[in-house]
C-alpha cells in the first residue's frame, strides 16, 4: 500500500460542543501516510479556537469567512502538496479505518480523480445507519440523491480543474459542486467501505431534522436548481428543472409558498424521480 498525504479541509464556527469528537476521530486513524486538517475558523467566540490550538495535526489558516463555502474555498487555497484532499465538518467524524481503506483503494487507483465511499449517518441515542453508494455518480443522482460530498476525496488537480465552490448557491453548493463533478468526463473509483459518518443534531446546517433546517435547504436547493435548469448541457437542465419542481413541492408542504407552484405538467415524473432518489447517495 503506497503511503498518502491526506488533507481534511474544515470549516467550523462555534464547534465546541463536537469538535473534540471530530479531532478523535481523524487522530485515531491507522495509515500509511500522513494527516492534516486544514481549518477555517469563521470568527469562533467559545472554546474552538483553544480546543483545535491542542490538535497535532490540525492549522488554522482563516478567522473570517463569508459563510460555510466560502470558509471551504479559503482553506482549499491551502491544501498545499497533499495527495487527496476531503472534507470533515467540525460535528461529524470519520469512521475508524476510514483512511486506510481510502489509501488502499487509491494505491489499487493511482489515476482515479476522486474516490467515493458509503456513508454513515450518526442520529439519536448514537444509532448508526450506513448508505452505500448506488452506482456510478450521474448527474441526475447528484441533483436529486444526497450529494455527500463528505464522503468523497478528491486529488488536488481535480480541484483545481473542477474550480472553488459556487458560493451563490448557499447551502446547496456541494450539490452543485457534486453536479460539476458528475457533468465532466472523469469518473471517480468507489471504496467499498464508509469514508464518512454525518451526525443528526437540530443545529446542524444541513442534516437537521427541523422544519427551519429543512426549509432553509429547499431554499438554498431551488435557488441553484432555477440557474441549472438554465444550462446549455441538457441533462443538467432537466436534472436541475426536476429539482426544482420537487422543492416546490416539499416547501409547500411545510407551508412556504415563496417559490411557487410546481408545474402540474411536470409533477408525475418528478416524483418518479424523486422516489427514486429519496435517501440514496448519488454515487460514486
Amino acid at each position: 500500500m503506497k503511503a498518502a498525504r491526506i488533507a481534511l479541509v474544515m470549516p467550523v464556527l462555534n464547534g465546541e460542543a463536537y469538535l473534540q469528537d471530530a479531532l478523535e476521530s481523524v487522530l485515531g486513524q491507522r495509515f500509511p501516510g500522513s494527516v492534516e486538517i486544514v481549518v477555517a475558523d469563521g470568527g469562533s467566540t467559545d472554546n474552538t479556537l483553544d480546543i483545535l490550538s491542542v490538535c497535532p495535526v490540525a492549522r488554522i489558516v482563516s478567522r473570517s469567512d463569508d459563510g460555510l463555502y466560502d470558509g471551504l474555498n479559503k482553506a482549499l487555497a491551502h491544501i498545499g502538496n497533499a495527495d487527496l484532499v476531503g472534507f470533515l465538518n467540525s460535528d461529524d467524524q470519520l469512521p475508524e479505518g476510514a483512511l486506510s481503506a481510502l489509501v488502499e483503494a487509491a494505491s489499487n487507483a493511482p489515476d482515479a480523480p476522486w474516490l467515493s465511499g458509503d456513508v454513515e449517518f450518526r442520529g439519536e441515542n448514537d444509532v448508526v445507519s450506513t448508505s452505500v453508494q448506488p452506482g456510478r455518480l450521474s448527474v441526475e443522482g447528484a441533483l436529486l440523491g444526497i450529494p455527500a460530498i463528505n464522503a468523497r476525496f478528491l486529488t488536488t488537480r481535480s480541484f483545481s480543474e473542477l474550480g472553488p465552490f459556487d458560493t451563490r448557491f448557499g447551502l446547496a453548493a456541494d450539490k452543485a459542486f457534486v453536479t460539476k463533478m458528475s457533468a465532466t468526463s472523469m469518473r471517480g473509483v468507489a471504496v467499498n467501505y464508509p469514508l464518512y459518518r454525518y451526525r443528526y443534531h437540530d443545529d446542524s446546517l444541513t442534516l437537521s431534522r427541523s422544519k427551519a433546517g429543512a426549509v432553509r435547504v429547499h431554499h438554498a436547493e431551488a435557488q441553484m436548481a432555477e440557474y441549472l435548469a438554465g444550462s446549455e448541457q441538457p441533462e443538467v437542465a432537466s436534472a436541475a428543472d426536476a429539482l426544482l419542481q420537487a422543492c416546490r413541492a416539499k416547501l409547500i408542504r411545510h407551508g412556504d409558498w415563496a417559490k411557487g407552484l410546481p408545474s402540474p405538467m411536470l409533477l408525475p415524473s418528478v416524483l418518479l424521480k424523486w422516489r427514486k432518489w429519496r435517501g440514496r447517495l448519488s454515487g460514486y
